[in-house]
């Protein structure tokens, strides 16, 4: 009979879930230079067949593929770092431990998006 695997530590400990988003987050990065190739052979097919509307739709489809790639990785900076500040707020009751200069930016490039 097949046994349940019960881990030795929580699942959810803040270490797993860096490498998980760390994980995630180059998935995401390799999945944009995959698009990026992609955009740049459509745009060299559209350059030497500027009437091929077929080739302005599919590099229309990529970019909007790049951008929810990338809104993947601001959406994991964003979990990452309310996870950061209530782990910090039940810990310490305070900022503290956290890089605020890195938090500025980074809620100044969400605000941007939004």
């Amino acid at each position: 009979m097949v046994s349940t695997y019960q881990p030795k530590t929580a699942y959810f400990t803040p270490e797993r879930v860096q490498k998980a988003s760390k994980d995630l987050i180059k998935q995401a990065n390799d999945d944009r230079l995959l698009i990026q190739t992609h955009y740049n052979d459509l745009m060299d097919i559209f350059e030497k067949d500027t009437e091929n509307t077929v080739v302005l739709q599919e590099a229309t489809k990529t970019l909007s593929a790049l951008i929810k790639a990338t809104d993947k990785v601001v959406k994991i900076l964003d979990n990452m770092t309310k996870l950061n500040i209530s782990l910090t707020k039940d810990e310490e009751d305070s900022l503290e431990g956290l890089d605020t200069k890195l938090l500025n930016s980074f809620l100044s490039h969400k605000n941007k998006n939004e």
